[in-house]
């Protein structure tokens, strides 16, 4: 019955799998990336952790906006301290950076910092999407 129905129904029938099939391969799960603006979010003491959150834009406090092609831009804090006096703002200060990953696990940074090449290798402990961890 089935067969009758194909060959009876064959333009129909590739049609179907011609619309069908890119429709089904396009529902494959999405790749976590670290390309995006990462925010500082805090600090684990137990493991020594750095925690960033995604976010759409800049905000006050550290950030790592990773770009394709192994482009970033990190804000950083502009003086040699990160304690303030009472009632001061922290300044802080925008620049151009590369970054790549070494490995599934190891996110290397190029930058400079009171005016020196820095280059920081961190272990991403964890990555989801909204959240990355490293040591």
């Amino acid at each position: 019955m089935l067969k009758n129905w194909l060959s009876a129904n064959n333009s129909t029938t590739i049609s179907l799998l011609f619309f069908a099939i890119p429709m089904l391969t396009s529902f494959s799960r999405n790749k976590i990336t670290v390309e995006k603006l990462w925010v500082a979010h805090g600090y684990n003491s137990d493991n020594q952790t750095f925690i960033y959150h995604s976010d759409p834009k800049f905000r006050e406090a550290r950030c790592l906006h990773l770009l394709a092609g192994g482009k970033a831009r990190i804000k950083q804090n502009v003086s040699g301290c990160g304690t303030t006096f009472p009632g001061q703002k922290t300044a802080y200060e925008i620049v151009d950076a590369t970054w790549a990953l070494e490995s599934d696990s190891l996110l290397i940074l190029n930058y400079i910092q009171f005016g020196d090449p820095q280059v920081q290798r961190l272990k991403i402990i964890s990555l989801t999407e909204k959240e990355l961890a490293v040591k």
